[in-house]
């Protein structure tokens, strides 16, 4: 009896769900993004965007520092509440930071017990900042906008390429080059809070040296097959015009070889003609003529891509990601050499486009080319 009176005892004075350690997830500053500025004095300013709750609108607070640990304590002391930046979405990066490696910030943030890995890397090129107090202005939250921004613009790959693990993870002597995306803050028509992606931004050796070509954006954009509702238009040989709107594309990589560096990329579209001519008759001349467009589009696009990338050796397409996952073994040995493969990188590429009638999408016409 003694026995059990004292474990009863015991397990009374132990500490359960009332005990004083234990918060409530309303009672932290739950950090959804934050930024970075080089002011002019040299100093990092760091700016944080933070929901208290369900029903909390949101705040912005913001400290400077000589280090990112500097600026996130002074940012923390007009905070009421404790930090918790497990629900952090995104760290924007500021402009001012364009020129100067940033991969040392970046790598504070990684080697952090308080961050979540999967936080996902941005560029802006106007104040970091004010890009989040924007965000504060609509009912609509930066990151509710943020999941929208990925899935509309089919940028959920690139996303998850650019997050805090991976580009720590891809040191700039194993990938000399990368892209981020750039973004810029916009507001709806209906007041919501729209980020823009206008494209990627390249950064070489960790620092950002400006914006990647629209042609080549485009090409990685296909790569990852977001240019469906593409409009598409073409002449045929008398003269006459046509119209589609890319209905469907999927593009999917194969590594052929690591020595050389060579790929093969498939790209499979489905043309959504604007006319609808019955499907009895044959292919047209305007339709071959939509054909031929979009594939000497896509094969010119992916050239562009692929081109930038021998020519600065820069690792736009995540390929050492990529190639990590798929076969460790080939990657560690192309690791220390990723400057030289990327400079002789070829691709085989294939383009098939089947062309579909606005009512009779399950009967395509003509077939792949």
């Amino acid at each position: 009896m003694r026995r059990v009176a004292f474990l009863l005892a015991l397990l009374m004075s132990l500490p359960g769900c009332a005990s004083p350690q234990r918060r409530e997830i309303h009672s932290l500053a739950l950090v959804m993004a934050l930024s970075l500025e080089r002011q002019q004095t040299g100093a990092l300013a760091l700016t944080l965007l933070v929901q208290g709750g369900e029903e909390d609108a949101g705040a912005v607070y913001s400290g400077t520092g000589g280090s990112v640990a500097e600026a996130l304590s002074r940012a923390e002391e007009a905070i009421p509440a404790r930090l918790f930046f497990g629900h952090t979405e995104l760290i924007l990066l500021d402009a001012s930071l364009w020129g100067e490696d940033f991969l040392p910030v970046l790598d504070w943030f990684a080697r952090s017990s308080r961050l979540r890995q999967e936080c996902a890397v941005a560029l802006t090129e106007e104040a970091a900042g004010e890009f989040l107090r924007k965000s504060l202005e609509s009912p609509v939250f930066l990151t509710d906008a943020l999941h929208a921004l990925w899935e509309n613009e089919s940028f959920y790959e690139l996303s998850r390429d650019c997050q805090v693990s991976r580009l720590i993870a891809s040191r700039k002597e194993e990938a000399p080059g990368f892209r981020l995306p750039l973004l810029r803050a916009e507001t709806a028509a209906n007041g919501d809070f729209v980020p823009r992606c206008l494209g990627y931004a390249l950064v070489l050796d960790g620092r950002a040296v400006g914006r990647l070509p629209e042609s080549v954006c485009g090409g990685l954009r296909i790569l990852e097959s977001s240019a469906e509702n593409l409009l598409l238009s073409a002449t045929d040989s008398r003269g006459a015009p046509a119209t589609a709107e890319v209905h469907s594309l999927r593009c999917q990589k194969e590594l052929l070889s690591t020595d050389p560096l060579r790929l093969r990329i498939v790209c499979e579209a489905s043309l959504h003609l604007s006319e609808y001519r019955g499907q009895a008759n044959p292919m047209t001349e305007e339709e071959a003529a939509l054909r031929a467009a979009f594939e000497g589009a896509m094969r010119d696009e992916i050239g562009a891509a692929i081109a930038l990338q021998r020519e600065l050796s820069a690792d736009l397409m995540g390929l050492a990601a990529e190639l990590s996952l798929v076969d460790p073994e080939a990657y560690d040995a192309l690791s220390p050499h990723w400057r030289e493969a990327l400079e002789t990188l070829e691709a085989d590429v294939e383009v098939k486009a089947v062309l579909l009638h606005s009512q009779q999408l399950q009967q395509p016409l003509g077939g792949g080319a």
